[in-house]
């Protein structure tokens, strides 16, 4: 089974002062995947992969790319399957030449080769998928997440935007078997979806996903990136949560709208804040509706866990009585430092992550308003860590700011 927590690339996020910087990605194109649903259903995947040459199955979605505003984004793509393919970079401001519509550009041939280029230009939401004969290439699987950043890359829907602990991309889509089976001699006039699918899994195998599922500790707040890669309207419910929508395909809305009832059309995004009201245990509800009359064709629930003592009304003043600073220097070779800004001398909970989520390091500290944390790149038994990407969570009465750092060796 893919897991999207293992599709996140590990990419070179700048942060500190805001300037532009390369972002390069290398993608390919498989067409030779299969995914068995919890049911025992199998059906064949085609889809993009981390890294190029033959090697290695497709992964659907595919890998997230990720930049912070500003960057100038890099996709290396290698067609590594027996049809044409491109790479279309939805929602984004690319130019034609690489907007990855093969009748204003071209197509990527058998064995071929093109790097697609762009300016992350807006914080927010995006996605990107296979432009050749789309209708079927992308019900095959050949999509995934663009999520881009503030310009300091921090856990901010936007450059002054809301704040938030973690997020999580959500990508739905639905699968209509007789053209999983038949492929691009299918008949497209005619759609019936028989399975209705997140990040490409059911209903059981999206609960247990450690990426897709959602568990929040306290005030917890997280930012959902809602996209449809789908060909139905999909209509969300978080009953017993607070859900505030705040952006929409890749723009902050005039005025943030309830999470309750939002619909997501094919190819919009929605970026959805959300947190806990009480302790307990809820579920996100995802209907997929009819084009026509709305009738609800497919449903999949998500449980999403509350532990805690969260308040029972959006805390944002609050918030800004605990801050931690953006990590510095950015990207660090030898140690990061962060400064806190606190409104009384106490107790720091510092926890560090693996970009899989595995805990590396936790630790509790005293600190002072303006003191300094300083992380050197090691793990609780002093181990030296490899290059990669980390998350930073820290804890003050019950508050919490996450950052993300890149460790170069």
């Amino acid at each position: 089974m893919n897991h999207i927590k293992s599709m996140i690339l590990v990419l070179m996020l700048l942060a500190g002062t805001a300037f532009s910087a390369e972002v390069h990605v290398t993608l390919s194109s498989r067409m030779t995947g299969s995914h068995t649903f919890s049911d025992g259903t199998v059906i064949e995947q085609w889809g993009f992969r981390e890294g190029g040459g033959m090697m290695g199955q497709p992964q659907v979605p595919g890998p997230i790319i990720t930049a912070n505003e500003g960057d100038r984004v890099f996709i290396h793509f290698q067609n590594m399957s027996p049809m044409p393919h491109t790479i279309h970079p939805h929602g984004l401001d690319a130019d034609q030449q690489n907007d990855g519509v093969p009748q204003t550009s071209f197509e990527i041939p058998m064995m071929g080769s093109y790097i697609y280029e762009f300016d992350a230009n807006h914080a927010g939401s995006y996605a990107y998928h296979c432009h050749v004969n789309t209708v079927i290439h992308l019900q095959m699987g050949m999509y995934g997440a663009i999520n881009i950043l503030p310009p300091n890359g921090s856990n901010h829907a936007w450059d002054g935007g809301p704040a938030f602990d973690f997020e999580r991309t959500w990508l739905t889509a639905e699968i209509d078997l007789v053209w999983n089976q038949l492929g691009e001699d299918a008949d497209f006039t005619n759609y019936e979806p028989d399975l209705f699918v997140l990040n490409g899994l059911d209903g059981p195998q999206a609960a247990s996903d450690a990426y897709t599922r959602v568990d929040l500790l306290d005030d917890d707040v997280a930012l959902l990136r809602l996209g449809n890669m789908g060909y139905l309207p999909v209509r969300y419910s978080f009953t017993g949560l607070y859900a505030e929508a705040v952006a929409s395909d890749g723009r902050p809305l005039p005025e943030r709208i309830s999470g309750q009832g939002l619909v997501v059309a094919p190819g919009e995004r929605y970026d959805v804040m959300l947190r806990g009201l009480t302790s307990g245990n809820f579920l996100a509800e995802l209907d997929y509706l009819d084009l026509y009359d709305s009738s609800v064709l497919g449903q999949l629930t998500l449980p999403v866990t509350v532990t805690g003592d969260p308040s029972d009304v959006w805390p944002e003043d609050d918030l800004e009585q605990f801050r931690v600073s953006i990590p510095s220097p950015m990207p660090f070779h030898s140690s990061v430092s962060f400064t806190m800004g606190m409104p009384s001398r106490g107790m720091v909970d510092v926890w560090v992550h693996d970009i899989r989520g595995r805990l590396i390091k936790q630790e509790q500290v005293e600190m002072d308003d303006g003191s300094a944390y300083t992380w050197n790149g090691r793990d609780d038994n002093g181990s030296t860590l490899a290059s990669g990407v980390y998350y930073l969570r820290f804890r003050h009465r019950g508050k919490y700011e996450t950052h993300k750092v890149t460790l170069l060796r």
